[in-house]
């Protein structure tokens, strides 16, 4: 087992697609890593990834992956609103 796992980007790219191409969902059911590919996932990063992930399945609506790739969006810009710029004071 390997511990390879996708970019946050790559995460959206994917669950984004699986939320709206319906060839691309049909071709990720039945062969998840060519799909994987498709997407712009390089094929070492495939390769690395669990078995289990690269296992052909039946998948949720579309509904499912659209929430999902929304929330990761709003993570990020409730990750980025959130940062504190550093206040550094000089010495006169």
């Amino acid at each position: 087992m390997s511990d390879t796992k996708l970019t946050r980007e790559q995460a959206v790219t994917l669950l984004r697609k699986l939320g709206s191409e319906e060839a691309f969902r049909s071709l990720f059911a039945s062969k998840p890593a060519q799909a994987l590919h498709q997407a712009g996932i390089p094929a070492e990063s495939i390769v690395g990834l669990d078995a289990k992930c690269l296992c052909p399945r039946e998948l949720a609506d579309r509904d499912v992956y659209k929430d999902a790739a929304d929330k990761l969006d709003t993570a990020v810009i409730s990750d980025a609103m959130s940062m504190n710029t550093p206040n550094l004071k000089l010495a006169d």
